[in-house]
């Protein structure tokens, strides 16, 4: 039929573009051979075409036979390791999570690990915090100094945190020491490189000893310090919707610690929520996450006393004040602002300004944001949070650390922290301290709003003007 016979021709020419390119490639090599051993030879008079051939041919038989062997060879470790990284599980989210590597095959290394694991449940809970284990071990690195011998591996658990999404990893290794097994665990978070390691017993339940429990609580501090990071470090941005998740891991935490954490690993852990807290309360204009804040810092000030950290008390009492202030101005009546303005009174009791001329700045411009709220009857409650949202939007969020700022005032601060070094407030403890303050902020404010420059001699209100 015309069909099959169109077939069978299309057949037939297929072949021939082959067939004319093979015998154009043997016409081109039978009239290149010559030229080539021609050139050679007035090239290389003492070395015969021949024995280079032979040579060359030896050496692409050896790379065509390794480079695959080699392939070969190595894909079972590299498997190896994916495998691994894929036998750990995926972090739920909802709590802090914690990885403990493996210390070895054996019986005893299995055991040790499910000890570890146990020892972490016992100390924080079941329902505070998540504890998996890890398809990995780790090692220091031989022939390096002592500094470094820990970085390969903090890298590789770095690494693993960031794929599963976890918080802690927990390595290290089994000695036996006077027919006795101990265990040097490293902790190694986002802050910790795990560069130290601890040395732990085990009790006769199998269970580690006392002294685990304490190290523990500074490691989940530390943790909880880096997790606030961006309530700090990202003052000019929007962070709530990225800070509601990690404040919902760490609450679990927060709201039941362990009673084996140090006093001031307790107090970093919860201002650390707290600052994360603020955030949120601000930002969002919600009000119960800055309940959350108001509760965490007191309960941090339970640890940070005036007397252990006096600093760290006045930061505290400074973010506390923030807190309530944010509060303050969405509720009627003036009880929140007022115990605003009473903490950081407190927080001006050691963020003096010879001491922590930064801080008592800081203190002095929140503390007179803190009094002009107190004194203005006349804006309803609604009004002045949506205010102050506002200002919480452009400005950013609150600080910490070593001087830091309570929620939506650290625009305000940098703009008139020089005005505070200039002007030292005159007659503020007189009974008019109130409409004192005031007067100097609104001046303040109205200045710099005009883009005026304050000069040295430019006169500031006084508290008796």
């Amino acid at each position: 039929m015309p069909t099959d016979r169109g077939r069978g021709s299309g057949g037939l020419t297929t072949y021939l573009p082959g067939i004319f390119q093979g015998l154009i490639a043997t016409a081109l090599g039978t009239g290149l051979l010559p030229a080539v051993k021609f050139g050679w030879e007035r090239l290389f008079p003492d070395r015969a075409l021949w024995d280079w051939a032979q040579g060359l041919l030896a050496n692409l038989t050896g790379a065509i036979v390794l480079i695959p062997a080699f392939w070969l060879l190595t894909r079972p470790l590299s498997r190896v390791a994916t495998r691994r990284m894929r036998a750990t599980a995926l972090a739920k989210g909802d709590r802090i999570s914690i990885y403990v590597a493996r210390f070895g095959e054996d019986d005893v290394s299995w055991t040790a690990r499910e000890s570890v694991i146990a020892s972490i449940r016992n100390e924080l809970g079941l329902e505070q915090v998540e504890v998996l284990p890890a398809g990995m071990q780790l090692a220091l690195t031989e022939g390096v100094s002592y500094e470094d011998a820990a970085n390969k591996a903090t890298s590789q658990a770095r690494s693993l945190l960031r794929k599963k999404h976890g918080d802690l990893f927990i390595w290290g290794k089994l000695h036996v020491i006077a027919e006795k097994t101990v265990i040097d665990l490293r902790f190694v978070s986002a802050v910790q490189d795990g560069s130290e390691g601890q040395r732990f017993g085990f009790t006769d339940k199998l269970m580690l000893e006392a002294g685990f429990g304490p190290e523990m609580g500074t490691a989940l501090a530390a943790v909880a310090g880096a997790l606030a990071l961006p309530a700090v470090q990202d003052s000019g941005k929007y962070v709530a919707r990225i800070l509601s998740p990690v404040a919902n891991r760490l609450a679990r935490l927060a709201r039941d610690l362990p009673a084996s954490m140090r006093p001031d690993d307790r107090a970093k852990l919860l201002h650390s929520y707290g600052l994360i807290q603020s955030v949120i309360g601000e930002q969002s204009g919600k009000a119960p996450p800055l309940e959350e804040a108001v509760a965490a810092y007191r309960e941090a000030l339970k640890e940070w006393t005036r007397d252990r950290g006096p600093l760290q008390w006045a930061t505290a009492q400074n973010n506390l004040g923030g807190a309530l202030r944010s509060l303050g101005v969405r509720e009627s009546g003036t009880a929140r602002l007022e115990e605003a303005v009473a903490a950081y009174r407190q927080a001006l009791k050691e963020w003096t300004r010879d001491r922590v001329p930064l801080g008592w700045a800081t203190a002095q411009n929140n503390l007179g944001g803190a009094l002009a709220a107190v004194g203005d009857g006349a804006q309803q409650p609604r009004e002045r949070a949506q205010e102050s949202g506002r200002a919480g939007e452009r400005n950013g969020a609150a600080g910490g650390g070593g001087g830091g700022l309570q929620p939506g005032t650290r625009g305000a601060h940098r703009r008139y922290r020089s005005i505070l070094s200039i002007h030292r407030p005159i007659g503020l403890d007189s009974g008019q301290e109130v409409v004192g303050r005031s007067k100097i902020l609104i001046w303040i404010i109205e200045r710099a709003g005009r883009g005026r420059a304050l000069e040295p001699g430019s006169r500031m209100p006084r508290a008796g003007d």
